[in-house]
């Protein structure tokens, strides 16, 4: 399993702070930002857009964000607002994988507390850090969690039972 890079997102009064953890346990930087409502993306719809995958009911409850741009270009610009959130202009980031040349790929475990639940819906897997998609390219493994949560134990003991749960839709 990769080295996991874990940021804790806390709120601050009317401001959020992204804290990044290293796979040492040591902060690699604290990152201050703002979220306002009318910063909500549309990276979901718009990547099905690209892919030509969307059904004429949700082209139709889509309408507005179709008549703007669409594509890369925006996909790009919504995951740069993404990633400035979490690792401000990268530089803290980019100076933590040059000291660890050998991780080539990182578990990036964004853990939300209570107050910014809320954030966990967006399409974080679209972080751009200005030249690439990490979680895209497999350079980031995104995974989320709230801050209550425990962390999932990697292998099981032999003698646990199995537990599994099937839902079948019949309609």
């Amino acid at each position: 399993m990769p080295p996991e890079l874990q940021v804790r997102i806390h709120r601050l009064r009317n401001h959020y702070v992204a804290i990044t953890i290293g796979s040492d346990g040591q902060e690699i930087l604290r990152n201050e930002f703002q979220h306002e409502t009318t910063h909500l993306t549309y990276l979901g719809p718009l990547w099905l857009i690209d892919q030509d995958s969307l059904v004429k009911e949700e082209r139709h409850r889509l309408s507005g964000i179709l008549k703007r741009r669409s594509g890369r270009t925006e996909v790009a610009a919504q995951g740069l607002r993404l990633f400035r959130y979490h690792f401000g202009d990268g530089s803290a980031l980019k100076r933590y994988r040059a000291k660890h040349p050998d991780e080539t790929s990182h578990q990036l475990t964004l853990v939300f507390t209570p107050e910014a639940a809320h954030l966990a819906r967006h399409p974080w897997e679209y972080l751009y850090d200005g030249k690439r998609f990490p979680c895209l390219t497999g350079e980031l493994l995104l995974s989320r969690r709230p801050s209550l949560a425990n962390p999932i134990d990697a292998a099981p003991t032999v003698n646990s039972p199995l537990s599994i749960l099937v839902i079948i839709n019949l309609f």
